[in-house]
């Protein structure tokens, strides 16, 4: 184990650490001293490193930690790795802790009354919601196809017709470009769809709705 630590600039920040990274990877691929190599990183900089050890044969895994919504690596380098993993929030909490934050003393101020605080405010009638029925939180329905389709329609034109063909007859995508398609669509909606297990099936209904005209097929989309 060789641990690369690089070097601190004046703001604190860890630079050089992925320059060294990528020179091992080369050199431990082209002295064939490694058959497969765990990456753990995000950078699109990986990416020339990742090739030129393909090259010579070597497996590259990438891993990666669960971001709280959107994505964390770069989509090229997700492509490029012959395997992705995700490490779980859930998995990694237990190794790491905030550290505490600095006090701010504030010099103490009169509290405004009540009056003061809601004068001028007009009541917000709360939503009615019937006994018995929970209020639905999360994206609606037909936004979350909308952004399946849209999701579709962009990997039709940066990827191509045949790679997206690859993923006929459908309707289940392997788990890594399923992964992706809930990147893709957290990332446009700007919140996370991992608390909605529906919204997920709504999205890919979407996102096979416009695979399936791009290609002619008339094959119906679940409804669940």
């Amino acid at each position: 184990m060789k641990v690369r630590l690089g070097n601190l600039n004046a703001r604190g920040q860890q630079k050089g650490v992925d320059a060294q990274i990528r020179s091992d990877l080369e050199a431990l691929a082209r002295h064939h001293a490694v058959t497969d190599t765990i990456l753990l990183a995000g950078d699109e900089d990986m990416v020339p490193a990742v090739e030129a050890a393909q090259a010579y044969g070597v497996r590259i895994h990438l891993w990666g930690v669960e971001p709280p919504y959107g994505t964390n690596q770069a989509e090229r380098l997700v492509w490029e790795s012959d395997t992705v993993e995700v490490l779980s929030a859930e998995f990694l909490r237990p190794f790491f802790s905030r550290a505490p934050q600095p006090v701010t003393v504030v010099p103490p101020v009169t509290a405004p009354s009540p009056a003061q605080v809601f004068a001028g405010r007009t009541a917000v009638p709360k939503p009615h919601v019937k006994p018995g029925q929970v209020a639905k939180l999360g994206p609606s329905r037909p936004r979350v196809e909308d952004v399946g389709e849209h999701v579709a329609q962009k990997w039709i034109l940066t990827r191509g017709r045949d790679n997206i063909r690859d993923l006929l007859p459908g309707p289940i995508l392997p788990t890594v470009i399923d992964t992706e398609l809930l990147i893709e669509a957290e990332k446009e909606l700007g919140h996370s769809l991992r608390p909605y297990p529906e919204a997920r099936v709504w999205l890919r209904d979407g996102f096979w709705a416009r695979v399936y005209r791009e290609f002619d097929l008339g094959v119906g989309v679940s409804s669940k």
